[in-house]
């Protein structure tokens, strides 16, 4: 029972950083721990480092992501119930994570690598 709650908590916070893109794969079973992702604006990357990592924030994006990207991204990665609403131009930060209350575990992250976001907290 314990090895298996075990693994079930490994895979549940894996999954959520591999949907935030702070963890890549690498290959199989092989992942890269990143400090500051690729999405980040200081990191002047447009896509993932690894070939092999399937992005949902890369797909959302164009060119460098947006805050918007990198949650919508993770919405999708997490398989969360993505509000249409929530996404239409402009939208807002607040509304976004009031809307889909699980994409708040990565609030304070993204206020940090994010200057807009940092200016604007509540």
């Amino acid at each position: 029972m314990i090895d298996a709650a075990s693994k079930n908590s490994y895979e549940k916070y894996l999954s959520r950083l591999i949907a935030l893109d702070i963890v890549e794969q690498t290959g199989r079973g092989q992942y890269r721990v990143y400090l500051e992702p690729w999405w980040t604006p200081a990191s002047g990357l447009e896509e993932p480092q690894n070939d092999v990592h399937d992005s949902e924030i890369d797909v959302a994006s164009v060119g460098v992501p947006e805050w918007r990207d990198v949650l919508y991204g993770a919405a999708r990665g997490l398989d969360l119930d993505e509000d249409p609403q929530s996404w239409v131009p402009p939208c807002d930060f607040e509304d976004v994570l009031e809307a889909i209350p699980e994409l708040r575990q990565y609030e304070h992250l993204l206020r940090v690598w994010f200057d807009e976001l940092a200016d604007s907290q509540p």
